[in-house]
Formats: C-alpha cells, sequence, structure tokens
C-alpha cells in the first residue's frame, strides 16, 4: 500500500510539473503595462539629504544586494533600483511582439569624482531553459557627480515571440584607469515598467487640477463680473459645478491631504502637515488608481507638496522642478512638463496631479497679465515694493502694517493677472490632451486647496482665519460621469468629497470610513442639509487648534481658542459682518464642535511637530515670520 502511495505522489508531481512548465501566461494588464518595480518605497533620499544619502549607498554597496528607492533627480521623483557593476536586478514578466522596456536612467560618481570612462545599461532577456539571452540591448549613460541633471529616458523595443521571459539589469563601466573607482559608479534604474502595444482600452484619463489660492469668487462662472477667467467659465459649461465649496483649511497641506485621503485634518496623527509613505491606515488617490492600471503622474510647483512630505506616495513619477521657479516663470514650466509626461506613455490611461502654485502670492503675473487690470494711481510705500518686486525675494510682509488702498489694488489686480494666466495654461492643457492622445476621454476635476483674503476682515493672504474667503473655492468635474449632465449643484460640500465621488464614478471601491460623501450621487442632495462639514485651522509656530468652524445649510459657527463661538447665518450676513452667539436651536454646532475637538486630542501624534525645514518653506510661502 506504501509504494502504491509513493506511485501516485510521483505522478502528480510529474502532472503538476508538466503544468506549470506549458503553462500559458497570463494575458498582458488592460492597461497596456506593467511596472518591473514596486510603486512606492519607504526610503527616500533627495539631493539636500547628502549624509543620508552617502550612508545608505555604502551599504548597499557593501551588501552587494539591488536595492529599491525612491531618489529625487534633477527635480523628478522615481522608484528606482541602485546598481553597481557588482549587483544586478532580474524579474519576470510577460513579453509579447511589439513590446518596449521603458525606464528613466541616473548614473552618479559621487563615491568616484575622478572616474572617467563610459557606462552602459545592459538589458538581458531571458527564456527558461536557455543560458544564454534571447536579446541583448545597452544604452550608454551619462555620467554626473551631482543630483540636479535630467533622467535619461530609455526605450528597449522587444520584438519577441508571446511567453514569459527574465529581465536582467546589468550595469557595465569600460574605465580609462580600472583602479579609479570604477566599481563606486551608482546607477539608477527609475521607473522601468513594460509597454505593450495596441491595447484596447477604454479607462479615461483623469486629472485633478488645483490652482493653489484661488477663491471660487474670483471665476466668471462663479459670479465675477471681470473677465478673468474666460477659458475655466467655457470649460465650466460642459461640467458638474458645485457652487458652495468649503475647504477643510485655509493652507495648503491640510487641504491637500484631504483631497488624496477623503478624510479631515484632524483624522490624521500627523495634523494633516504631511502625508506619510508607510501609514497603512489610509489609501491616497494615486495608489487607487495605480492599482486599477493607471500610470500616475504628480506635477507641483508648490514648496510644500513634495516628496520631502511624502507627497509622491502612489505616484510612478513626481515633478517638482517647477518649484524652482515657483515665483517665476512656473505657470509655462508646468505647462510644458505636464505635456512631456503626457507623451511618455501613450497607451496606458494615466492619472495625473497638477499643482500650481499661482495665483499664491507674491503676485507677479508674467507679461501680458500684469497689466491687464486697473491700479489706482497713488503712492505705494518703498518698503513694499522692494518686497513685492526687490532681490531679496522675501515678498511682502502681512504683519508689518496693512497695505493702504493703492497697495491692496496693486495686490489685488496682479492676483486677477495671475488667475488669467493659470486660465491660459488650463486651456493649453487641454489643447495639448486632444492633440497627444485624441482618442483617449478626458476626466477633469477642477478646484484649489484654500481661498485667499484681501482684508474683507483685516487679514492679507491666508492661513490666518477661516472667513469665507479664505475657505471658498471652486470645484467641478467633467468627462462621462454617469447621469450628470453639465449643471450647478448649490448643496454644500467639501474637498474631502473628492475622493469617494470620483473612485465610485470610475468603478473603484473606497474605505467606509473616510469622512466625504460621494457629492455626484443624485441623492446626496437629499443629506446636505443636515450634513455637518468641517474646516480647521492650526497656528504654524506651535500647532494649537487656533481656529474651528463647522457648517450645517447656510449655519456657521466659528470657534477661536481665544473667543466665545461665533454663529452666522450665511443666507442673510454672506459677508459675516455680525457675530452672533450661538441660538439655542442651532445647539447640534456646539456639539459637533466638542466632538470636533475632542477628536483631534485623541488622534494627535505627539511627536509631530513643524520641523526646521518645514519652518524656512512657511516663511517663504509668508505663513510665519
Amino acid at each position: 500500500m506504501y509504494r502504491i502511495e509513493k506511485i501516485f505522489i510521483l505522478l502528480l508531481c510529474v502532472v503538476l510539473w508538466a503544468g506549470c512548465r506549458d503553462q500559458t501566461p497570463v494575458d498582458p494588464p488592460s492597461a497596456g503595462f506593467v511596472r518591473l518595480l514596486p510603486l512606492n518605497s519607504d526610503m527616500q533620499l533627495t539631493p539636500d539629504s547628502v549624509k543620508k544619502r552617502r550612508a545608505f549607498l555604502n551599504n548597499q554597496m557593501s551588501a552587494g544586494e539591488p536595492s529599491f528607492i525612491r531618489i529625487t533627480n534633477g527635480g523628478v521623483t522615481l522608484t528606482s533600483v541602485l546598481l553597481t557593476e557588482e549587483t544586478c536586478y532580474s524579474t519576470q514578466c510577460r513579453i509579447i511582439p511589439e513590446s518596449s522596456l521603458r525606464c528613466s536612467v541616473f548614473a552618479s560618481k559621487e563615491f568616484s569624482p575622478d572616474h572617467s570612462g563610459d557606462v552602459f545599461l545592459e538589458i538581458s532577456v531571458m527564456k527558461k531553459g536557455r543560458p544564454e539571452p534571447v536579446l541583448t540591448q545597452t544604452e550608454k549613460i551619462p555620467v554626473f557627480s551631482d543630483f540636479e541633471k535630467p533622467w535619461l529616458d530609455c526605450c528597449f523595443p522587444f520584438d519577441l515571440p508571446d511567453d514569459a521571459y527574465s529581465i536582467q539589469f546589468k550595469v557595465r563601466v569600460k574605465s580609462v584607469d580600472r583602479e579609479v573607482g570604477a566599481s563606486s559608479i551608482a546607477v539608477y534604474v527609475g521607473n522601468p515598467v513594460i509597454h505593450y502595444p495596441n491595447e484596447k482600452n477604454e479607462k479615461p484619463d483623469v486629472w485633478f487640477i488645483v490652482f493653489d489660492t484661488l477663491r471660487a469668487d474670483r471665476l466668471g462662472c462663479y459670479g465675477y463680473p471681470e473677465p478673468v477667467s474666460p477659458s475655466i467659465d467655457r470649460f465650466s459649461q460642459h461640467t458638474v459645478q458645485f457652487s458652495s465649496v468649503i475647504a477643510p483649511s485655509s493652507w495648503t497641506c491640510p487641504s491637500v491631504n484631504s483631497i488624496l485621503t477623503g478624510m479631515y485634518p484632524h483624522r490624521s496623527k500627523r495634523l494633516g502637515l504631511r502625508l506619510s509613505r508607510s501609514d497603512s491606515e489610509f489609501e491616497s488617490l494615486p495608489e487607487r488608481f495605480a492599482q486599477n492600471g493607471y500610470y500616475t503622474v504628480g506635477v507641483s510647483s508648490n514648496i510644500l507638496i513634495t516628496p520631502d512630505r511624502d507627497y509622491d506616495r502612489g505616484f510612478d513619477l513626481f515633478d517638482t522642478m517647477p518649484c524652482a521657479v515657483w515665483h517665476s516663470g512656473a505657470p509655462q514650466m508646468m505647462l510644458d512638463r505636464t505635456v512631456k509626461h503626457i507623451k511618455s506613455h501613450p497607451d496606458t490611461p494615466q492619472c495625473l496631479y497638477f499643482h500650481s502654485i499661482d495665483p499664491h502670492d507674491r503676485y507677479q503675473p508674467p507679461h501680458p497679465y500684469d497689466k491687464l487690470y486697473p491700479i489706482l494711481k497713488g503712492d505705494m510705500r518703498e518698503w513694499f515694493r522692494e518686497g513685492l518686486t526687490g532681490p531679496s525675494g522675501k515678498g511682502f510682509s502681512r504683519d508689518i502694517e496693512p497695505p493702504n488702498d493703492v497697495e491692496l489694488q496693486f495686490l489685488h489686480s496682479n492676483y486677477l493677472g495671475e488667475i488669467r494666466c493659470m486660465d491660459g495654461i488650463l486651456e493649453k492643457l487641454v489643447i495639448a490632451h486632444k492633440k497627444i492622445r485624441p482618442d483617449r476621454e478626458l476626466v477633469i476635476v477642477f478646484t484649489s486647496d484654500h481661498g485667499e483674503g484681501f482684508m474683507e476682515h483685516g487679514n492679507l493672504s491666508h492661513s490666518r482665519d477661516l472667513w469665507e474667503e479664505s475657505v471658498r473655492v471652486p470645484l467641478m468635474f467633467t468627462g462621462n460621469i454617469n447621469d450628470n449632465h453639465p449643471c450647478v449643484k448649490a448643496a454644500n460640500v467639501s474637498l474631502v468629497d473628492i475622493f469617494p465621488s470620483i473612485m465610485k464614478r470610475m468603478g473603484m471601491d473606497t474605505a467606509s470610513d473616510i469622512d466625504g460623501r460621494d457629492i455626484l450621487d443624485s441623492q446626496y442632495a437629499d443629506q446636505a442639509d443636515t450634513r455637518m462639514i468641517f474646516s480647521l485651522l492650526r497656528n504654524h509656530s506651535d500647532l494649537r487648534p487656533y481656529w474651528r468652524t463647522v457648517y450645517r445649510g447656510h449655519n456657521k459657527v466659528i470657534f477661536r481658542e481665544d473667543q466665545d463661538p461665533a454663529y452666522f447665518n450665511l443666507d442673510i450676513d454672506p459677508e459675516e459682518t455680525g457675530r452672533n452667539p450661538v441660538p439655542a436651536h442651532q445647539a447640534a454646532l456646539l456639539s459637533e464642535l466638542e466632538d470636533l475637538i475632542a477628536g483631534e486630542q485623541k488622534n494627535q501624534d505627539k511627536k509631530v511637530s513643524i520641523d526646521k525645514k518645514l519652518k524656512q518653506q512657511l516663511k517663504q510661502l509668508g505663513y510665519i515670520e
């Protein structure tokens, strides 16, 4: 009996082995591409983290094993595999005729500055059972001593029979003097993907367009009488537009966190100061799109929305090069680099997050947008003029003293000029998509992270209060989003609602414990009048909860740490000119505020603080002195 069992087991193993050996490779993914590296990596290195980078490279080179790393080079952050002459990286995938491998490459001689010679990336395609490669291709790589040069984009065509293969990445160094650091050349292979040809895919491209500091009531489609936004106004006629949109805060990081996660800032252990690369308690918008076959791209000119603060989580590529010129020239660079990235993966559905710093202060629109809107005749004080246009680049101070009428009109006119400039950028982006990807549908979510004050309540700019001018922003959805025809919806909504709304339209699941609602659902209007919507502002110096607001319908309660709660009926007093005690019949609003405060205290991570680099960035943006 024992002998029969052994024979049966042996026959079963042979059958299973034969089945695995003859198994037909799975179909190519419907997205038309497959990643060869993990999307995220816990190790993040930037050009200014020199000590950390060198320690990491020393450890990896001595270990002799390839490693995955998120590295920023030339302003572009990619997940990369680090290779030297002593290491190689192999991965398996399916290849079909006319496939291609695309990647970005960078070689550093940081550890061997005297190196001379040529460096090559060698790609070998191996097939099981064959000792020699079925295909080998090489690409010469320029070698640099710093991390400010652009990545080299490479494309390796694979015209091979449909089958499963192993792809091997190696580094070859041809040095004039083999004793001068040849083995210390570090080669980063960024975001390698296999592209499949002619994939029939109906998934639309999805763009999230965020114009920083754009208050809704300065757009024509939201009632502004001046011709500031002709392109956005035309665009709005093809969208589902929301007329009562409340930002979760009046500065960038908390609001962007809410856009990307569908949760209020007070739900975050990091208080909305940054995302977290390793926090498994939430998923971000780009991660969800990446899991569903999208190539994910982020482009930012805001110095706070960068990989340093983990905002590249879930992105195949995150481009912060425009941050280098955030106060001049950023709009055109944003356009140029975004168009470049759109072209890079023609057969793949793309998810784009486009975050423009403009129209944020310093309010310096390029010509001719600096002359479009009238400025009062009169005197501007020298310190004010120097702060705006002087070589120091510090911007004007909001704390020295209020601007006079001429200065305020000057600021406001330039603010309108920046809006008009970005209005043209949006139009050019849409036109570029039609030319580059004419057969791909485009869904756009257009919004802002917060508004901007012009002394309506004694404050200039933003991040100082939660008055209406600081938190009211535009929000529009365009594209084929089920049965929603172009219209304007008046119900109160929040930026936390973007996440679940777009997920539902794209047929993707969302976690049940997020704060956002599906505002594109036809039933949402029935819930809106009773829903509570929050906004929160912390002190930038010590992170104290400084302002809190709660909305229900047209009712708003503001709570400041140094004042009693104030109630406003926005139907009667939309400009918030009269402070009133909270009436008894609105006691539920106070109760919600108390719950909000308790939630903040419960979730707060005691280790969170304003680090030195963030403090410097906040100074650059005028948030603190």
